[in-house]
């Protein structure tokens, strides 16, 4: 345990600056991802490839026709966005992409 000296102001084993004072593991750490795992695996057979093809092509079709929130979605995957994670980078998805060829 912690010396009374080591203790943040909440009283937890962290210091001042919210990091966890020595000798303070910080627990067991967040549970692997299985709830995403299933969630994912079930999206993935759920949408096929074939699917996934018809809604980019809906999307490109309504981002040219002005439609201004398929074209920050399309911006979003395309250019990157904080809050949508995709499996890879454009760069590594162009090259998966030239390579099949």
């Amino acid at each position: 345990m912690a010396t009374p000296s080591s203790r943040g102001r909440n009283g937890s084993d962290r210091q001042q600056d919210g990091r966890f004072a020595a000798g303070n593991s910080g627990g067991p750490g967040r549970p692997k991802m299985n709830t995403e795992r299933v969630y994912l695996r079930t999206l993935g057979e759920a949408v096929t490839v074939d699917d996934w093809h018809e809604i980019i092509n809906a999307a490109v079709s309504a981002a040219k026709s002005g439609d201004a929130r398929a074209r920050d979605w399309l911006s979003r995957y395309l250019l990157g966005d904080s809050t949508v994670k995709t499996a890879m980078n454009l760069s590594e998805m162009n090259d998966e992409l030239f390579a099949a060829d």
